[in-house]
């Protein structure tokens, strides 16, 4: 019952929320010049771990469009909630797909701010393909967020068509279908 309120109330603060289109500049380049130190930790005998198929594949791998990280704020569970107010935190964080041979086979995380983005790490390759199948619809000029809400272990997919959150589409992953189940079904 409470996961089931909590996804009302997340949806409730949304409608309240308008984005910035961020740009994603800064994120790419970051992308760009920190993914070939991260590919060469990947152990070739792994590299199935880091959803690559081959050693061969890292060689050619690319950048996808940047998932900018979004996250629920401390007084979406500290307050009750208030209709008109913004819950949501637009992160410093980005989520950059790393594609080979057109599928999403990991995540490179880029974060800091304008001036100062580092690559972080190089994982998630379950995150890869679940968003790679969840963004397979949209166009790629959407703006893309990925929404992580810590306390649930859920995780969205934010589809941004008109760069306002409030409008936007929010497609549940997984993790979030797993932990509230009344979402299995939703588009």
């Amino acid at each position: 019952m409470i996961r089931n309120f909590a996804w009302g109330a997340i949806v409730v603060c949304f409608c309240s929320f308008l984005a910035v289109s961020p740009s994603n500049d800064e994120v790419m380049v970051a992308a760009r010049e920190g993914l070939p130190a991260f590919l060469k930790l990947v152990p070739v005998s792994n590299c199935q771990e880091y959803g690559f198929p081959s050693a061969e594949a890292i060689k050619y791998c690319t950048l996808g469009k940047p998932f900018q990280t979004l996250s629920l704020n401390p007084d979406f569970y500290r307050e009750n909630l208030k209709a008109g107010k913004n819950y949501l935190m637009i992160g410093k964080e980005w989520r950059v797909p790393v594609i080979y041979d057109s599928a999403f086979c990991s995540i490179l995380i880029v974060a800091g701010a304008e001036s100062n983005m580092k690559a972080q790490s190089l994982s998630g390759a379950d995150l890869a393909r679940q968003l790679q199948k969840a963004s397979r619809v949209v166009t790629p000029t959407d703006d893309f967020y990925f929404l992580r809400v810590f306390q649930l272990s859920a995780d969205f997919f934010v589809d941004a068509k008109t760069s306002s959150l409030a409008e936007a589409a929010y497609i549940p992953l997984p993790s979030a279908i797993e932990a509230m189940p009344a979402l299995r079904g939703k588009p």
